[in-house]
């Protein structure tokens, strides 16, 4: 059904995009979804809706067919990138055409860009995009209100006195989704953004209060250096810890690496997490992708705040210590799962534990 309409949009012979995701969101029930895209300095905004391909049902089939493989991970070798593609292809003519830009040199840069808005609508060959005169002027979802109160444990930064920072010094690129910034002082940061309804945003913020005043230097566990803040109160982001990654992911480094690293990351890990619970911090996110490998070949946690990834922990324990537990017995495992099930779906089946190198958590805590 699909093929003959994505031949040039998906294949390989395509040349690399001229653009960078920016943000994607779609209603699970309404089906309708908005993709905004960053392209040599300026942002779109496409949005979509099953209503706007009602003139054409073979159209709608065919954006219906793109929320089924949003919600199911991947359907008939598809996945989201693909989505994005098919979305973006009506818009390609524009974005190719735009000027050269001279980048972007600040955080302000990027949340602030300007936007125009988009409707993908059904054509007569095709989806098109139809530029949304109608629409109401563009606000970036990365943003949240907290009070002063959840804000004052933590340093704020402004979005302008953030430079974007890639490699070994400061870069003005045309296009991206910047995640390391340099703070005033010169220190490289990673940039979380975060969303609005972001639900598990206060969780985190405890979590790292209690690691930044209660955890020791030397516990290898990522850590916030303060909060992305515009001066009209939104909160936009995180600036957490760099962590000079070789690896992103224990079983990926696991797989290059020479096995006799494995009894030093467990050890690392159940360190790490030991010393979590004395603070009264929960990992939750735990599993395999949130371990990060540095180029010591030390193994750092990242993704604390009471959270839990389906097929590593299960819902029942979420937000526990035993949870914890549960979830790095299973990493210490290094067995594999399928890449784009892990991608998408976090699944697992049950793993055994290293002979001689998980052992039982302490029970004094």
């Amino acid at each position: 059904m699909m093929e003959d309409d994505l031949t040039g949009v998906l294949g390989g012979h395509v040349a690399p995009p001229i653009w960078d995701l920016v943000d994607f969101t779609y209603h699970p029930e309404y089906h309708d979804a908005r993709l905004v895209i960053l392209c040599k300095g300026q942002m779109f905004a496409i949005d979509m809706d099953p209503k706007y391909f009602s003139d054409c049902p073979e159209q709608k089939e065919k954006y219906l067919f793109w929320i089924q493989v949003v919600d199911e991970g991947e359907v008939d070798g598809f996945v989201e990138e693909d989505f994005w593609d098919w979305a973006v292809a009506p818009l390609m003519p524009i974005l190719e055409a735009l000027p050269p830009s001279p980048g972007l040199e600040t955080i302000h840069d990027f949340l602030f860009a300007k936007c125009t808005q988009y409707k993908l609508c059904a054509g007569p060959s095709g989806p098109v995009a139809t530029l949304d005169e109608q629409a109401s002027s563009y606000s970036s979802s990365f943003r949240v209100s907290l009070s002063e109160r959840e804000c004052a444990p933590f340093n704020v930064f402004s979005p302008s006195a953030l430079k974007i920072f890639k490699g070994d010094k400061p870069l003005s690129f045309p296009w991206g989704h910047p995640e390391m910034v340099l703070l005033p002082d010169g220190t490289i940061a990673h940039l979380r953004l975060v969303h609005r309804g972001h639900l598990t945003l206060r969780d985190q913020l405890e979590a790292f209060r209690k690691i930044n005043e209660s955890v020791g230097s030397d516990t290898l566990v990522q850590r916030m250096h303060g909060l992305l803040k515009s001066e009209n109160g939104d909160v936009h982001g995180l600036l957490l810890s760099h962590i000079d990654c070789k690896y992103h992911g224990i079983h990926g480094a696991a797989h290059y690496e020479d096995a006799s690293m494995r009894p030093k990351w467990a050890k690392q890990i159940l360190q790490s997490v030991e010393r979590l619970h004395a603070a009264g911090v929960i990992w939750g996110y735990a599993d395999p992708g949130n371990v990060l490998v540095d180029r010591n070949n030390d193994a750092w946690i990242i993704g604390c705040g009471n959270g839990y990834t389906k097929g590593w922990t299960s819902k029942g324990l979420a937000g526990t210590k035993e949870g914890d537990w549960h979830a790095v017995e299973k990493i210490l495992g290094f067995q594999y799962v399928d890449d784009r099930e892990f991608y998408f779906e976090r699944r697992s089946t049950t793993l055994d534990s290293l002979p001689g190198i998980f052992g039982q958590p302490s029970t004094k805590l």
